[in-house]
């Protein structure tokens, strides 16, 4: 992937999760101009609650409990779960080194994504990475077993064994059919 292809894939990735920050109608005007505030600067890594409550013009015990009024969650937590919420996004693409991923969604350090990660998902995003991948492949191999199965019971391979070979594209569904010889001519 070029530094340009990772570019547009970050951006394409983060736009939704930005969008939906301020899709919330019915709210005072304080709490979107938070809400707005948090869009524009997500994804900055010296974005803070600090940050948020300076641009709310208000002061911070009242910002707080408005916001976790309206929201249902305190701005710290709301912010967290957006840049979750992105890293969860990004880590889907191999390619993306996690520590891109880490500055990607606002965090300082990999290590500082690591423990909001672990928090939130009870893993490190390295191992939810593996989880993910390996979780895809036996999805596509399940999805590969079921294609041969029917065509095993339609008859069209009826005296043949066959074994399922996956394609090594994880995003693939397609595979190789490997046959493994005739049974009745097989010894033993």
């Amino acid at each position: 992937m070029t530094p340009i292809e990772k570019d547009q894939t970050i951006e394409r990735e983060l736009t939704p999760v930005k969008e939906r920050v301020i899709a919330v109608d019915g709210l005072p005007e304080d709490i979107k101009r938070v809400l707005r505030c948090i869009r524009d600067h997500l994804f900055d890594e010296s974005f803070d609650v600090n940050a948020i409550i300076a641009c709310s013009g208000a002061r911070k015990s009242i910002i707080y409990a408005r916001f976790e009024y309206y929201i249902g969650i305190s701005i710290h937590k709301y912010l967290e779960n957006r840049r979750m919420e992105a890293a969860i996004r990004l880590l889907q693409y191999d390619e993306l080194k996690i520590y891109d991923v880490a500055f990607s969604v606002g965090y300082a350090s990999y290590r500082t994504l690591e423990r909001a990660f672990h928090r939130h998902v009870g893993c490190s995003p390295r191992e939810y990475r593996k989880k993910m991948t390996r979780e895809n492949v036996l999805r596509n191999v399940q999805k590969l077993s079921c294609n041969i199965c029917t065509l095993v019971m339609l008859g069209q391979y009826p005296t043949q064994k066959m074994a399922v070979i996956p394609d090594p594209d994880p995003g693939s569904h397609q595979g190789w059919l490997l046959s493994l010889g005739d049974p009745e001519s097989s010894s033993g």
